[in-house]
């Protein structure tokens, strides 16, 4: 179980004997210095977060950070990974931000970045991670192919935590939902209050006409020549779908 948090609560909070039972306490920061945070996140909420952060690891925390990549501070990744390490951290993980035909392109502004930056990136942080450079695991998400790559094994890079029930995102607004696109849409899985969960969406995330959809259900943009992956296709990682074997041996299989 994984709390993800802006890192602007009070704290006394993260005293509370009801966070000791998180598996994950993770912060949001978008830059490693405050000139870049805060025009994002607000005025102070670098050294705030940042506070938090430490705190949380010098408690014990597992502790992680997630950085939104953007425009202002794409060319800054390898500084904030040594960031995350100096802070102490146990993973950072990364959220490019683009354009990609959902709801939530309209919170990043003009703050996207294009496809083949990302690409860019990805390949320089994947060939750090196989020398053994990092000192922290590092979570990136390929996010693209090539048509021409993807027809190869559809099966692989269809990757979908919808289809396969991989996990739940559960929001303070009682939607439950499964895709981090769906945020900010009307799609959702359930609902809950204190005493239920109901399901019946009226604008069910896993309908007949979303799950006909592929690779991906949400993303609608066309990239040309470039397929778009889920978000949470970050192969190699140690989340338990990867160590099942589903990426290298089972992976159609464990998908069906």
């Amino acid at each position: 179980m994984r709390l993800d948090t802006n890192g602007q609560f009070t704290t006394d909070l993260i005293f509370n004997s009801s966070f000791n039972k998180l598996d994950n306490l993770g912060f949001s920061i978008d830059g490693h210095i405050p000139e870049i945070n805060d025009p994002i996140r607000g005025n102070n909420t670098y050294d705030r977060c940042v506070r938090m952060i430490r705190k949380a690891v010098e408690l014990g925390y597992y502790t992680t950070v997630t950085v939104c990549v953007h425009k202002k501070n794409m060319n800054t990744v390898d500084q904030l990974i040594a960031f995350a390490t100096e802070l102490g951290v146990k993973e950072i993980n990364f959220h490019p931000l683009f354009i990609m035909g959902v709801e939530r392109d309209k919170f990043t502004g003009g703050d996207h970045i294009r496809p083949n930056d990302w690409i860019s990136i990805y390949q320089n942080v994947r060939k750090n991670i196989e020398k053994g450079v990092y000192k922290i695991h590092v979570r990136i998400p390929q996010r693209f192919v090539e048509k021409s790559t993807y027809q190869k094994d559809v099966e692989r890079y269809g990757y979908c935590p919808v289809r396969m029930g991989e996990r739940i995102l559960v929001h303070p607004d009682g939607k439950i939902r499964i895709c981090a696109l769906c945020i900010g849409s009307p799609y959702f899985l359930a609902s809950y209050n204190r005493e239920e969960i109901k399901f019946g969406a009226p604008d069910s995330e896993i309908s007949k006409e979303r799950l006909e959809r592929r690779p991906c259900m949400t993303q609608t943009k066309d990239f040309g020549n470039f397929v778009p992956l889920c978000i949470s296709y970050k192969p190699y990682q140690n989340e338990h779908v990867w160590q099942r074997g589903a990426f290298d041996n089972n992976f159609q299989a464990f998908y069906k």
